[in-house]
């Protein structure tokens, strides 16, 4: 022990062994799930200078659709974690492209959370996520009719 200037006695080093121990087991025992939407559109649509009939280049599409399908295979696992995250939509190259990755990136991600977590913890973070409904539908932009959209397994 050793006098503290204002004259507190104090521990410091068994107060700081101690706070450490504390914070590393209440981690070990509610680790922190995170799963996130990054979208990084390819170099291939960030320079396209035409725009195509819908109005918006390709970047924007790309983005939105990317984003559609990857929140859509959140909320749908979210409900079913047998369900089947559609990969594909019709539109532009890039549209087409950022459905496919979107809705892959949530899925590998989700698979990788699975394995470190397990289906039923998974499974809670995913509908906390994919809550409340009226963000989703914002999130959708304009994809599935606003409303998540899975398929049934390929393995059932």
């Amino acid at each position: 022990m050793r006098q503290h200037p204002d004259g507190r006695k104090t521990l410091i080093l068994a107060t700081a062994a101690a706070l450490a121990f504390t914070a590393a087991m209440a981690f070990a025992d509610d680790p922190v799930l995170h799963l996130e939407c990054k979208v990084m559109v390819p170099q291939r649509f960030l320079q396209t200078t035409a725009t195509p009939r819908s109005g918006e280049p390709e970047r924007i599409r790309y983005s939105q659709a990317y984003e559609a399908y990857w929140w859509n295979c959140v909320a749908v696992m979210s409900s079913d974690m047998n369900e089947h995250c559609p990969l594909a939509a019709s539109g532009t190259p890039a549209a087409s492209a950022g459905a496919t990755n979107g809705a892959t990136a949530a899925m590998n991600g989700i698979a990788d959370l699975i394995k470190k977590y397990g289906t039923a913890k998974v499974q809670a973070y995913l509908k906390q996520l994919a809550s409340p409904p009226s963000m989703l539908e914002d999130k959708l932009h304009g994809y599935f009719h606003g409303t998540p959209t899975g398929e049934p397994s390929p393995q059932a």
